[in-house]
C-alpha cells in the first residue's frame, strides 16, 4: 500500500480523486437524509425503537429497519426464536465440540 502512494499525483489524478470524494460525500448526505426521514416517520413508535435498541449491536437505524420489517404483526413469526432467526440475531455457540 505504501508503495502505491509514492508516485506523483498528476492534475488528472487530483481531478478524479476530487470527483470521487465529492460523490462519496453526496452519497453520505443522501444516506443521512434517508435516515432522518425514516426516524421521522417512526416518531410515534419511539418506545418500540428504544426497546429494540437494547439488543446488542442494534442502533437507532437498525431498530428502525427491524421495526419496518417486522411491523406490529410479530405474531406472523410464531415465536421469538423464529423472529430472531429471521432477522439474523440468534445467539450462536462458537465453542468447538468436546472430544
Amino acid at each position: 500500500m505504501h508503495d502505491a502512494l509514492q508516485g506523483e499525483l498528476t492534475a488528472s489524478h487530483v481531478f478524479v480523486l476530487h470527483e470521487l470524494l465529492g460523490h462519496i460525500e453526496g452519497l453520505e448526505a443522501a444516506i443521512a437524509r434517508f435516515d432522518a426521514r425514516l426516524l421521522g416517520e417512526l416518531e410515534s413508535e419511539i418506545n418500540a425503537l428504544a426497546l429494540l435498541q437494547t439488543l446488542p449491536g442494534v442502533d437507532a437505524i437498525g431498530a428502525a429497519m427491524l421495526l419496518v420489517e417486522i411491523d406490529s404483526n410479530i405474531i406472523a413469526f410464531g415465536s421469538p426464536d423464529r423472529l430472531a432467526s429471521s432477522v439474523g440475531v440468534c445467539p450462536g455457540n462458537n465453542e468447538p465440540a468436546a472430544k
